[in-house]
C-alpha cells in the first residue's frame, strides 16, 4: 500500500476572486474597516483586521452573523449589502 501526498497549497480560485473584489472595493474607498478569519493550507488558522474605528460594533454585528452561518453549513460568500445604522 502506499500513500500519496496531497498537495493542499493549491490557489483556490473563489478565494482569489473574493479577496480581488474586496481589494478593488478598499481602492474605491467604499470598503472602511474590515475582519476576517483565515484557514492556511497547512491548517493553521488566524485573523486580522484594519481600519477599525467609529464601527466597532457593526463588524462585531457581523461577525456574529458569519459565525451562525459557519456554524449552521451555510455558504455565503459575501453579504454586500451595506447597511446605514446612522451617524455614531
Amino acid at each position: 500500500m502506499s500513500v500519496e501526498e496531497i498537495n493542499i497549497n493549491q490557489p483556490d480560485p473563489d478565494v482569489i476572486a473574493l479577496l480581488e473584489r474586496l481589494l478593488d472595493e478598499a481602492k474605491r474607498g467604499e470598503v472602511q474597516s474590515f475582519a476576517i478569519a483565515l484557514s492556511y493550507g497547512n491548517y493553521q488558522t488566524g485573523n486580522a483586521w484594519a481600519g477599525m474605528g467609529k464601527n466597532n460594533m457593526a463588524i462585531i454585528g457581523e461577525l456574529l452573523a458569519l459565525q451562525q452561518d459557519l456554524l449552521n453549513g451555510k455558504f455565503i460568500a459575501l453579504r454586500h449589502q451595506p447597511v446605514c445604522y446612522g451617524e455614531y
